[in-house]
């Protein structure tokens, strides 16, 4: 019984304190890099894997501090109205967060069409030989296969952009 007691304290103990260090701890923040691997092939990592990976300036997380300093000089923190523009700053949030997901969407397709008239360009020249050699008969059947790709992925990148 004497187990079970001490037990409980210590893990209440431990529960608190574990509780007041995620309150009162700072933000961590990660770098993150976009690499380069080979044309058309781009992925994103926080450890740099080579010379063809660059540092990503992300913008800043909105801090609390700023916001709770902030918050005793609004114009509406004394008022009952005061909700209302924590309302207006989340709506603001959100429409800040939406145009930039159009924006790296929009990225995206033109990324995409590039790969694409890139393919189609090449597929022009391979089908303009009218007696291909066995290498390039492969090379038109793989452009092929990246065609279907590209424009399905186009496809669902356009889809992806009409959502509301």
């Amino acid at each position: 019984m004497v187990g079970g007691v001490l037990g409980g304290k210590i893990g209440g103990i431990f529960s608190f304190w574990l509780f007041i260090f995620s309150v009162f701890s700072p933000p961590v923040f990660a770098e993150v890099y976009r690499c380069v691997q080979e044309p058309g092939v781009v992925t994103l990592s926080n450890v740099e894997k080579g010379k063809n990976c660059e540092k990503m300036i992300l913008p800043a997380p909105e801090s609390r501090a700023l916001d709770k300093k902030a918050g005793s000089k609004s114009p509406n923190s004394g008022l009952a109205g005061g909700s209302s523009d924590k309302a207006g700053k989340n709506k603001s949030s959100y429409e800040e967060t939406a145009a930039e997901r159009k924006r790296i969407i929009e990225e995206e397709i033109d990324l995409e069409k590039g790969r694409l008239d890139t393919v189609n360009s090449r597929m022009k020249v391979l089908n303009g030989i009218s007696k291909k050699s066995a290498q390039q008969s492969a090379e038109l059947t793989a452009l092929q296969k990246k065609q279907n790709l590209h424009q399905g992925n186009l496809a669902l990148l356009q889809k992806e952009l009409a959502k509301p």
